[in-house]
Order: C-alpha cells, then structure tokens, then sequence
C-alpha cells in the first residue's frame, strides 16, 4: 500500500489458489503464466478494462513461454483488453527503472522461496543472484535494504543451479557492464555458466560436422562412379 500511495495508484488485493491447481514449476513457466494473470484481469473486468502483463522477455529472447505477446492479448474478452507490455526492454533495463525509484528499490522483491520476516529475498537463489548481479552493475546494490548483502562473490554465482532456456537470456547483457567496473571475477563465472549452457548445443553441431564429413565423400564417390546407386539402395533398405 505504501508503495501504491507513493505511485499514486490504487492497490487492488486479490487473494486466488489458481497457481496451485496444478502446482508444476515447468507447467507455469510453459503454460499456465499468462492464463493465470489473465483469469485475475478478467474477474475484476467489472471494474476494469485494460490490463497490462509486463513482459517476460525482450524481443531478442523470445521463445515457447506461459506468457507471451502473441498469447496474452488472446486472454482478453469483450469487456477486458490484455496487453503484453514492454517487449522492448530487456531485464536489466527493467532493474534500471527501479534502480532509479528509490521507494522500489526499498521494496524489490523478486524471490519464489524468502525466508521471512528477516528479509524479502533469500539472496542465494538463481533470480536472487541475477538481480543483485544487476543491481551491483548499476551501482545500486548497496542502496538497497531488500537484500541482506551489498555484493556478489564468484562461489555465489556457481553456486546457482545451471541455466536453462528461461534463465540463460538474461546473463549475457551482464558481462560488460560488469567487466566495466572491474569485477571480472564475476564475468568469469558468468561466462563459465553461460558455456556450461551452451556446451550440449556445441556438442550436437559437432557431431552434425563430423557426421557431414564422414557422409559427403561416399555420397560423392556414389555420384561419380555408381550413378547414385548406394543412395537408391541405402533409401530400399
């Protein structure tokens, strides 16, 4: 309430157990997102008529998501209009605004597991990391209470679990505002998780290149001596 009376809104509490009709991590982030949210909008469309769901991911990012920009505005009825907002930015665009709203940046709360009434945020988890990460890179984790610590080491980012397709989008914008103030400990282990990432995607276009070099001299030989027999006879079997 606080925050809403400083931004001059009206907070408008609701209270739902829809996250938990089928409480599955994956299926919310691949599915049930944006239907979630929406469901919300639409019971209040009484009172409202637009709706806007802050976006995921930037335009560069985007992949299959629960919330989309081409799936949220289908959530929208004749009463209600849902937009899918500010695709254009990306995350630590996003940790900049609030950087720069001091009664936001007091109040960040981005963590699915705090440990209360200590702190908002656990400040060991993989979306705690990538925000104080974030925050440190726009000199502004140290002018935060929503934390419980005002840095980041290199053991705290490989302590993360490994990247996924949800995750990874947002670490490579970070090496170099990083690697700017000097802290290329922590680029080091960014880098380090970002190849960990990519490492099965390395070793399948490996194997696509050496499959490639092994197949292309017999289907030439086949071509030039065999008129294409070996491959009429491979497709037969």
């Amino acid at each position: 309430s606080f925050i809403a009376k400083e931004a001059c809104i009206t907070l408008v509490p609701v209270s739902t157990n829809i996250r938990y009709l089928y409480d599955n991590w994956a299926f919310w982030l691949d599915e049930f997102e944006g239907a979630v949210f929406s469901a919300v909008a639409n019971a209040l469309s009484h009172r409202i008529t637009s709706v806007t769901i802050a976006s995921s991911f930037n335009v560069s990012n985007l992949h299959p998501h629960g919330s989309h920009p081409l799936l949220d505005p289908q959530y929208s009825s004749s009463d209600l209009r849902i937009r899918h907002d500010d695709v254009t930015l990306s995350r630590l665009d996003k940790t900049k605004l609030v950087a720069d709203w001091d009664v936001a940046l007091q109040h960040i709360r981005v963590c699915n597991r705090p440990e209360p009434p200590k702190n908002l945020n656990c400040g060991k988890c993989e979306k705690c990391v990538r925000t104080m990460l974030a925050l440190l890179a726009l000199d502004a984790i140290d002018r935060t209470r929503s934390f419980s610590a005002n840095d980041v080491s290199e053991e705290l980012i490989r302590s993360i679990e490994k990247l996924d397709d949800t995750t990874y989008p947002f670490y490579p914008e970070l090496i170099a505002p990083l690697a700017e103030i000097g802290r290329h400990d922590l680029t080091r282990a960014i880098e380090s998780k970002i190849a960990l990432y990519l490492l099965p995607e390395w070793k399948k276009n490996i194997k696509k290149k050496f499959r490639k070099t092994l197949t292309e001299p017999i289907s030439k030989l086949d071509k030039k001596y065999l008129n294409g027999n070996l491959k009429r006879f491979k497709e037969v079997l």
